[in-house]
């Protein structure tokens, strides 16, 4: 019999941290439980044809990790670039500022920086509509204040802090979290498929997602910071009754690292884990994808809250449009599933945005942000517990 043990200590982070409104990564928010609540042993059932007799450590050690994910490692830091001017203005814009307009050209530049770049990482289906994006965010930039109507008005422009487009969508939230997925997750696979599977791999998918090897799971941390992807995770993982995404991430890229190592008898343990790796990254999108439209039903579909929602609709719409024509042997959900979820969200693969009708048409909208929730309980197989610890802990 193989048994396979870690033991993780749960994370304790103490400290204040700003509420805001949406998921951004660079956000911190109260954390009931201090952190991510970590599993306890892993107790794998055995593989009779190849069996994997170790003990595995409890924590996940990387001396070359900074070498080893040097090119991811560079893509965050063009990430942060290429996000940058449209953080600054939504900062400005908040202050009663008035930024620098940022222009399309500007950000093209950005997202096509370097090799490997941005756009170069990114799915065909996902880099048109981020070009597309520019244009938009460059004229509803200078268009001025911005109100949903239905009809849309012929430009967007800014709703609160933030530039929407004519149709209510807020662009830097599509385009961000959006490439989480069909950039960084999209860059995971291919790294995976260019060559032989090392320890330096495993490096490799951590960084793309975003995390460290030290793995904090706290928003408050002062070094080696959750990001992106990660950050995301770690706010899904915060019931102390539950093991979330992003600790199972953790166990699994300690499975997988511990298994290569031990070689060859160990690769179907290795496959497992990262097979873990990037559900449990794709269940913590759309994870996230309930936080947020939760909490436009529940809190933000009123006066003085329109641009919230939009906001957070923004984070959600590009999440669940991230995962599309990914390798479907390297997702759950479907294109086709996908599809269905972005009709419901009023945001068709094939038609314009009617984001608007959050606020033009809010029962109607809510009805159907709420069928997306459903779907993905029943697409990834959510426990009521977990639904609820979803929208509860941010």
């Amino acid at each position: 019999m193989r048994k396979l043990r870690v033991v993780f200590l749960a994370s304790a982070a103490a400290g204040m941290l700003a509420a805001a409104c949406g998921d951004d990564d660079n956000v911190v928010r109260n954390r009931p439980d201090g952190g991510v609540v970590d599993a306890g042993p892993i107790d794998a059932a055995p593989d009779a044809a190849n069996p994997c007799d170790i003990t595995l450590p409890p924590t996940y050690d990387s001396p070359g990790y900074d070498t080893n994910a040097a090119v991811e490692l560079g893509l965050r830091n063009k990430l942060d670039a290429f996000l940058k001017p449209m953080r600054d203005a939504e900062n400005d814009f908040a202050d009663g500022g008035a930024p620098a307009p940022v222009t399309k050209a500007q950000l093209v530049t950005l997202y096509t920086d370097g090799n490997p770049n941005i756009k170069g990482i990114t799915t065909v289906f996902y880099q048109p509509k981020v070009d597309a994006w520019f244009g938009e965010y460059e004229e509803a930039f200078t268009a001025g204040p911005f109100t949903p109507t239905d009809p849309p008005p012929a430009k967007g422009g800014t709703y609160g802090k933030w530039v929407m487009s004519a149709r209510a969508v807020d662009l830097h939230q599509a385009i961000e979290k959006g490439t989480y997925v069909a950039g960084f997750y999209n860059h995971a696979l291919g790294v995976l498929s260019s060559g032989p599977i090392t320890e330096a791999t495993i490096d490799r998918l951590i960084a793309a997602f975003g995390a460290h090897p030290s793995f904090p799971g706290d928003p408050a941390a002062l070094q080696n910071k959750d990001v992106n992807s990660a950050a995301l995770a770690a706010r899904r993982s915060r019931d102390p009754a539950l093991t979330g995404p992003y600790v199972k991430m953790k166990q699994a890229a300690i499975k997988a690292k511990a298994s290569i190592a031990a070689g060859a008898k160990c690769a179907a343990d290795r496959d497992a884990a990262i097979k873990t790796f990037l559900s449990e990254w794709e269940r913590s999108s759309y994870a996230t994808v309930i936080f947020d439209f939760n909490d436009i039903i529940a809190d933000k579909l009123s006066p003085g809250k329109f641009a919230e929602a939009l906001h957070a609709y923004g984070e959600g719409i590009g999440l669940i449009a991230g995962f599309r024509t990914i390798p479907q042997d390297r997702r759950i959900v479907t294109d086709a599933q996908i599809d269905k979820m972005l009709s419901d969200a009023l945001s068709p693969v094939t038609a314009a945005s009617e984001a608007f009708k959050l606020q033009t048409a809010s029962v109607q909208a809510a009805a159907g942000l709420q069928q997306v929730m459903s779907d993905i309980k029943t697409i990834y197989g959510f426990s009521d517990a977990e639904i609820a610890s979803f929208k509860k802990f941010d």
